[in-house]
């Protein structure tokens, strides 16, 4: 029994539209196949990304540790025949750096290490804390998704604000990502695991090393925040009082005192950096 016409264009009509089906799901399936190597391809960079930071974290530590902590060395000495008494083998301590000595050595190093000179300080809050190197440029916030070299790092590099002149003045801004490796300023986000890595710190420069312990933490908003001028005693005793009432206080030891000098550590709570964490240190003393 042959079709007329009309079922012949309803046949005709079916078929087209399941070839277009097919079409549109092979587009689709191609589609989520690239969509997924684009992803994966992020996923393996961004592993890469962690594994260099931690890698740039344990080498550096490394040389602080070979300057800072004084070693016992067994030293090979002559021996006269005349002077049996003496032992051919002694002890013998390093000639122990003074404070400033070992801050600017430290600093030289590692400038070396990363083949430039660009690294002004070393923020160390202690083993397992903050162990980070800090870059400064005056006229930007050039190191923000760069590296200390210049190259682009979506961490980036802790670094001094641009509105301060140097690591001794009276209030210093050090702003740091927030990675989810833990790495830059993650830790003072998640200040409650990690109370007692963050209660001092120590900020390694060629003019010494500034010692500070932690007297409040305070999330707040970065567009309130903005409005402040930290850099600036008003505004920064300002700030110091106001956020703890404004924002979302995550701890306090005492109020602001206008005898004291004081630094932030800053960093973006999420993506859009629409949340800060802020860190406010008081100045004990320099070695």
């Amino acid at each position: 029994m042959s079709m007329n016409c009309s079922e012949k264009n309803d046949v005709m009509l079916i078929e087209n539209t399941e070839k277009k089906r097919k079409i549109l799901r092979f587009v689709i399936l191609l589609l989520l196949l690239v969509i997924s190597g684009v992803l994966f391809l992020e996923y393996l960079a961004s592993r890469k990304q962690v594994i260099k930071r931690a890698k740039d974290i344990e080498e550096n530590m490394v040389i602080v540790d070979s300057i800072i902590e004084t070693e016992i060395i067994d030293a090979e000495q002559t021996v006269a025949p005349d002077h049996s008494y003496i032992p051919s083998k002694i002890k013998t301590q390093a000639r122990e750096l003074n404070p400033s000595e070992q801050s600017k050595l430290l600093l030289d190093q590692l400038n070396e290490r990363y083949e430039t000179d660009k690294i002004i300080a070393f923020l160390d809050t202690g083993e397992g804390g903050i162990r980070e190197i800090v870059a400064f440029d005056p006229n930007s916030d050039y190191y923000d998704r760069r590296d200390i070299k210049g190259n682009y790092d979506h961490s980036g590099t802790v670094f001094l604000y641009k509105e301060n002149e140097s690591v001794l003045d009276d209030f210093t801004n050090y702003f740091g990502h927030s990675m989810q490796d833990g790495t830059r300023l993650k830790k003072i986000v998640d200040y409650e695991t990690n109370k007692k890595l963050l209660e001092s710190a120590k900020i390694y420069t060629y003019e010494g090393i500034l010692v500070y312990e932690l007297v409040q933490i305070v999330e707040v908003e970065s567009k309130w925040y903005d409005k402040y001028k930290t850099w600036q005693q008003a505004d920064f005793m300002d700030f110091y009082e106001t956020s703890a009432v404004e924002g979302n206080l995550v701890m306090r030891n005492e109020s602001y005192d206008p005898q004291c000098k004081y630094m932030t550590l800053n960093t973006c709570q999420d993506y859009l950096g629409k949340v800060k964490t802020v860190a406010i240190y008081k100045l004990i003393e320099i070695l």
